[in-house]
């Protein structure tokens, strides 16, 4: 399956000021994207976010393994968004340096305990992660059904205009 992103400029510009603010204990943001989608040939998908949804400070639980962790209640309310909206969903991060961004190994173990659970909400729409860096993205999208995360090249439409593009 081929997965590409598509967000515009100002949407990360948004993302990237709300991201980088100070938490009182967590030491990094984290978010949800609402996305649109369309077929894309061979069964591919393009996710297309419309909207974004930051945590409340309230949504954070102290942790010593991860820069940010979530509470249930932040992740029931992007389920909530996903069943009512028949939205996907992307949870969204920034990790602080320039160049091409990748997942810790905690955003895996992590997204595969709390992806699924989007499926409960959404189970026709795909799924993901994404994560920023100053200046790249990168994605996963899981479909349902899918054991692991596929890559999904990501494209930051406008002004400088990024492409990400997974190697095939």
């Amino acid at each position: 399956m081929t997965a590409e992103i598509r967000l515009s400029r100002q949407l990360v510009d948004q993302l990237q000021a709300d991201l980088r603010r100070r938490h009182p204990f967590a030491h990094e943001r984290v978010g949800f994207l609402s996305c649109r989608t369309a077929a894309l040939p061979a069964g591919g998908v393009m996710i297309i976010p419309v909207a974004y949804h930051p945590l409340e400070d309230s949504e954070y639980v102290e942790s010593d393994e991860a820069g940010a962790m979530m509470t249930e209640t932040a992740i029931g309310r992007a389920m909530q968004r996903a069943y009512r909206d028949r939205m996907s969903i992307v949870h969204v991060h920034e990790h602080g340096h320039n160049g091409r961004p990748g997942f810790s190994g905690i955003d895996i173990r992590e997204a595969h305990e709390f992806v699924p659970d989007f499926f409960n909400a959404c189970p026709r729409q795909p799924h993901g992660l994404m994560v920023l860096s100053r200046d790249y993205a990168a994605g996963l999208v899981w479909r349902h059904g899918d054991a692991a995360g596929q890559p999904a090249s990501v494209t930051i439409v406008g002004a400088p205009m990024r492409f990400n593009r997974i190697a095939s």
